[in-house]
């Protein structure tokens, strides 16, 4: 479009360089104002700076002016509308007007405005294809020409977008100085953004529809992006601002373009590229039915720099309150990033929010988007925080629990996998093998464990672990309770996670490595303490998380029959109620803890001991597991030996020649075992022979340094028995009760003969050194 304006005008005295301005005020994103080529009368084209043009006259002081200055407007069109130019004439003020618009098509439509607060149409003139005049003889404020175009028929042609959105705002401003804002689009389109006024005292309480919010520390340009597949967000702002209780208070929330690229701040978008926002209708619920003024304005662009919004020029508007429902018209699209309704009102219109009510928004922004408050923020709510203390711990703790819990989410994730790699081979084998059975009874034979330990006797756990476990367990709180006179008192032992790791084979038996998270509080006491003190004190103690490793093993060929239970036979389902540490179903004879039907806790790693799942050694069909947990169960009783003087702990499970070498007493103290590592094993055709390293450490006496021992045990064992029971302690062959530690070859629960040595590997020889 081309504008021609005749001007004439009285020249300045005080100006010696006869050089004069004009302010053209255009949409800098999206329409073009520019001076044509032909300037003429008693004027000449100088320069331009942003919106400025300059003109220079040649004429004296005092002297009239008469020039014609020709513009021209380029103006984008929507691909589906009319287009629209706005041109703000420059003047603050005229007495009167005549425009004329050559040839105005039809179905264009041509306005002059006043654009002061309110809006008012002066002049109107529709296009019928010949000239067009506005005219006005009364004082117009702030003239505006607008032009609404017909639509193009082209709509890929040089200047032609398509409109980006139409969006529709409600809004509710409360007496506490609260905006309720919601922001609609239609039609639905991925990747827009509302706006919000990041103004210095502006916080957001609660948001809804959208994935992440930006918000910069220095600038009042900020927005909340909608996520995937949503048109509408919403959030509740509080805005502290102590000055709208005072005269010519006003109160101002964002709008603007909701083009993703103009909310990042690219405003340097060409008007082939710009994207623009029709707001349909802006609706305001007012806190009472006091009338107020709104208005619609244009922020400069130097908001990075600024934590207010200066405004550039007031937008076309117009608006009607009916009681406290008050509807503003937006009668031109918004074009630009950052652009405020603003209400004015009086000063005793609203109320401060509160220190409660503005310190938990206050709360939820930072920790949500950071920046604001920051440090002058803490330091301005420094009274509150000191009041509520415990509530700002409590707060702390609810984070970091909440954080736990995204943490969590994201390793059972990665366990559920590790679960699946781990159990493929077996589900193969056995498909009635079911994970969650497994896992309860897994969960609850350590739950009672320690609640044997702590009670100091481990005979109900003996049917669900091995040989090497249970006596490790067992005899260590003989040594403890009975030699070093003190006892173990847990308190709110709790199971967080239990996991199958990893899968390995070895020999006959699969076994399956699970993981413990745990925690609990403990401490040591005196034996003899009363036991309600004891467990007081243990209450008091710090809760402390740890972890474990569980391995389970089971025969390769065995196959899951019945549901996993803790205490029936895996074999027939019979319960074992009532019948403490005996082993053998009375049903069917299976021996349970030897993993040849169900699964037998076989070894107990702590977590700094844990090397991983490593590959069993190949010892032609033999277990080198239970070949360690059989090392471990002849240590633990050789140990057991030397320190009471009793040989009868170790003659069952020893050859001659070793029970015929000279036993020497032995005085420890804190002893506590490692690993136990298979290290060599060789078979003729009459024995094998196997040596097992045992890492473990002791102190000589109470109050001494602990020292790291090694002990290397040689095991020898006929190879028509190197299978032995299993997993499983041997028992009496009718009854499956503990054969006695002494020597007698009769049971001393069903008076049955038992045999005076086990048929299985025997110690042959340990030789020990101290680090």
């Amino acid at each position: 479009m081309r504008l021609t304006e005749n001007i004439v005008f009285q020249a300045h005295d005080k100006n010696p360089k006869h050089v004069y301005y004009r302010e053209m005020q255009s949409q800098s994103i999206s329409q073009k104002v520019w001076p044509g080529d032909s300037v003429t009368g008693e004027l000449k084209k100088d320069y331009r700076t942003s919106n400025r043009l300059a003109y220079q006259s040649a004429k004296t002081d005092g002297k009239t002016i008469a020039a014609t200055l020709v513009y021209e407007m380029e103006r984008v069109f929507y691909n589906s509308d009319q287009g629209v130019w706005v041109l703000d004439l420059g003047y603050k003020t005229v007495k009167n007007a005549s425009i004329t618009l050559e040839a105005l098509p039809s179905g264009a439509t041509a306005w002059l405005m006043d654009s002061t607060l309110g809006g008012k149409l002066i002049s109107e003139c529709k296009g019928t294809g010949s000239n067009c005049t506005l005219l006005t003889a009364k004082r117009i404020d702030s003239p505006r020409l607008v032009v609404s175009g017909v639509k193009p028929q082209d709509a890929y042609a040089p200047g032609v977008v398509g409109r980006f959105t139409e969006a529709s705002v409600v809004a509710q401003l409360h007496e506490d100085s609260r905006f309720d804002l919601t922001f609609d689009t239609s039609p639905r389109r991925e990747g827009w953004a509302m706006p919000i006024l990041n103004e210095s005292d502006t916080f957001l309480g609660s948001a809804t529809g959208y994935d992440y919010g930006h918000f910069e520390r220095y600038a009042i340009a900020a927005y909340l992006h909608a996520a995937p597949g949503i048109n509408r967000i919403a959030a509740s702002v509080a805005i502290h601002n102590p000055k709208a209780r005072e005269a010519g208070a006003f109160t101002e929330f964002a709008i603007g373009t909701l083009d993703i690229a103009s909310r990042a701040g690219n405003l340097k978008v060409s008007s082939e590229t710009s994207q623009f926002t029709e707001y349909k209708n802006i609706k305001i619920t007012l806190p009472s039915d006091n009338p107020v003024l709104a208005e619609i304005l244009r922020c400069k662009d130097n908001w990075t720099y600024s934590y207010q919004c200066e405004p550039e020029y007031r937008l076309l508007s117009e608006f009607k309150q009916v009681g406290r429902e008050l509807n503003l018209s937006m009668l031109e699209p918004a074009m630009h990033p950052e652009i405020v309704v603003r209400l004015y009102h009086p000063a005793v219109y609203l109320k401060d929010t509160g220190a409660s009510k503005l310190l938990q928004y206050q709360m939820k922004h930072y920790l949500e988007f950071g920046h604001k408050p920051g440090w002058a923020y803490f330091v301005h709510i420094l009274f509150y925080l000191v009041l509520l203390v415990a509530a700002v711990i409590a707060l702390v703790k609810t984070i970091g629990y909440v954080r736990q819990r995204a943490r969590s989410a994201k390793e059972l994730k990665q366990f559920q996998a590790t679960e699946a790699a781990a159990l493929r081979e077996i589900l193969q084998r056995d498909p009635n093998f079911n994970l969650e059975a497994f896992r309860a009874r897994g969960k609850e034979i350590a739950t009672h464990i320690q609640h044997s330990w702590c009670a100091g006797d481990m005979r109900d756990c003996r049917r669900y672990l091995s040989q090497g476990v249970y006596n490790r367990f067992r005899l260590q709180l003989k040594i403890m309770r009975e030699l070093e006179k003190r006892k173990n008192v847990m308190a709110d032992f709790e199971i967080r996670r239990f996991y199958v790791l990893a899968h390995n084979s070895s020999g006959d038996f699969d076994c399956l490595t699970v993981r413990m998270d745990a925690a609990a509080r403990d401490l040591m006491v005196e034996v003899g303490r009363d036991e309600q003190e004891s467990l007081q004190a243990a209450r008091r103690a710090p809760l402390t998380p740890f972890s474990e490793f569980y391995s389970f093993m089971r025969r390769r060929d065995a196959k899951t029959e019945h549901r996993e239970s803790f205490d029936t036979c895996s074999h027939c389902g019979t319960p074992f109620k009532g019948e403490g540490e005996l082993n053998k179903c009375k049903s069917c004879g299976a021996i349970s803890g030897s993993g040849t039907f169900d699964w037998v806790l076989a070894e107990i790693t702590q977590y700094s001991e844990y090397r991983g799942n490593t590959t069993s050694k190949n010892l032609h069909g033999l277990s080198s597991d239970r070949i360690e947990d059989r090392a471990s169960f002849v240590f633990w009783r050789d140990l057991m030996a030397g320190l009471t003087g009793n040989r009868d702990y170790i003659v069952r499970d020893a050859s001659e020649s070793y029970l015929g070498t000279e036993s020497k007493p032995q005085s420890l103290y804190d002893i506590a075992v490692g690993a136990a590592d298979l290290e060599s094993y060789k078979s003729n055709n009459a024995e094998s022979i196997a040596k097992v390293r045992i890492k473990w450490s002791a102190a000589a006496r109470e109050g001494t340094k602990v020292r790291h021992r090694q002990s290397v045990i040689t095991l020898k064992a006929a190879n028509t028995i190197t299978s032995g029971a299993g997993f499983a302690e041997h028992s009496c062959a009718s009854c499956g009760a503990p054969l006695p530690e002494t020597d007698s070859i009769e049971c001393s629960y069903c008076h049955s003969p038992i045999q005076r040595k086990n048929a299985d590997w025997l110690l042959e020889s340990v030789e020990t050194t101290v680090e």
